[in-house]
């Protein structure tokens, strides 16, 4: 699922990717929504979306599972408000 919000000031926000088709709607301006690290005393890779307290879950053994979890993450929290 590739979520898409259109704001009432006209403004498109979605989860950036390369070749997403509302790149061509005119002037990006990209803000990062959150942050994948490695948490180097539990030994696993953690999601923290910016503005939230806590990061999600208890951690990843991969990071891209992190990943993929972020972006899930991020698309239904995008599509629900």
């Amino acid at each position: 699922m590739k979520a898409v919000r259109f704001k009432a000031d006209g403004s498109v926000v979605f989860l950036y990717n390369d070749d997403h088709p509302a790149l061509k709607l005119g002037k990006a301006e990209i803000e990062r929504a959150s942050d994948v690290y490695f948490d180097n005393e539990r030994q696993k890779w953690r999601v923290h979306i910016r503005g939230e307290r806590e990061p999600l879950k208890e951690g990843f053994e991969k990071r891209q599972d992190a990943i993929n979890h972020e972006v899930e993450y991020l698309n239904k929290k995008l599509a629900t408000g």
